[in-house]
């Protein structure tokens, strides 16, 4: 199975979303809301981790403790997603969480400025761990 570069994972996310499909509930993100509508790093989750943690609000500093370390934390990814450190993940959560930075047709000015700022930060990462 082809593991996703940063880089993909950063576009995935950018062309999933806008300002009325990411995942808050109660004014707060979750991983999965009770409408089954998933965050940016909750679409990358397992079934099984979903079945865990999706209810959980979205921190993924308090995930990866939750789940037991970073090795435990890979293991409630999908394989394809698996492999990059947790403070990538912080920072796609930081993208998708940010209401000011989506609007009806997914990123905004100041949103598509962030993806393009994350993108040049991890274009030069080393390839992902197998």
């Amino acid at each position: 199975m082809k593991k996703k570069t940063k880089l993909e994972i950063i576009e995935e996310t950018a062309a999933a979303y806008n300002s009325e499909t990411r995942a808050y509930e109660g004014g707060k993100c979750r991983y999965e809301t009770h409408y089954g509508i998933k965050c940016a790093v909750g679409r990358c989750m397992t079934k099984a981790g979903l079945e865990v943690y999706g209810k959980s609000l979205g921190n993924v500093t308090l995930l990866e403790r939750a789940a037991g370390g970073e090795k435990k934390f890979q293991m409630i990814l999908k394989p394809s997603y698996r492999g990059h450190e947790t403070h990538f993940w912080l920072n796609l959560q930081k993208l998708h969480d940010l209401r000011g930075l989506w609007g009806e047709g997914g990123l905004n000015k100041e949103g598509k400025n962030r993806a393009k700022v994350l993108k040049e930060k991890y274009k030069t990462a080393p390839p992902v761990k197998n």
